[in-house]
C-alpha cells in the first residue's frame, strides 16, 4: 500500500494544473517500475493507485521515516517541474500534502538537485 499511496498523491500533482504532460507519466510510471522491477506490475499499480483513498494515503505517507518522507517531498517536488512549467495549483497542492504529510520542506530546486543525485 505505500508504493499505491505514493502512487496516488504523485497522479494527484501532476494532474492539478488541468492537463498531464508526457514527461510527467514518463516519470510516474518509471518511478513505480524502478519499485516493482516489472513492466506488467506498474499499470495495475497504478489503477490501484487511482482508486486509493486520499485520506488513507496521508496516513500511509505521515509514518514513513525521515529518509522516505525526503525522498517523496523531492518526488513530488521534481513532478512539478518536470513539465518545464511550475504552476501555482501546484505548488499550492505540494504545500498541502507536504503539510498533512510531515514532510520535510524544500525548494523544487533542491527537490530537483536531490533526485538528481541520489537516482
Amino acid at each position: 500500500d505505500e508504493l499505491k499511496a505514493v502512487t496516488h498523491l504523485a497522479m494527484l500533482m501532476i494532474a492539478v494544473d488541468g492537463k498531464i504532460e508526457e514527461v510527467e507519466k514518463f516519470i510516474l510510471f518509471s518511478q513505480v517500475l524502478n519499485e516493482v522491477g516489472n513492466v506488467d506490475d506498474v499499470e495495475s499499480i497504478i489503477e490501484e493507485s487511482e482508486k486509493f483513498d486520499l485520506l488513507k494515503a496521508i496516513e500511509i505517507v505521515k509514518k514513513f521515516s525521515y529518509t522516505d518522507k525526503y525522498y517523496v517531498a523531492a518526488y513530488l517536488g521534481f513532478l512539478i517541474a518536470s513539465d518545464g512549467n511550475i504552476d501555482n495549483r501546484e505548488m499550492e497542492l505540494w504545500q498541502l500534502i507536504t503539510k498533512a504529510c510531515d514532510l520535510p520542506t524544500m525548494s523544487v530546486d533542491d527537490a530537483i538537485n536531490f533526485l538528481q543525485t541520489n537516482n
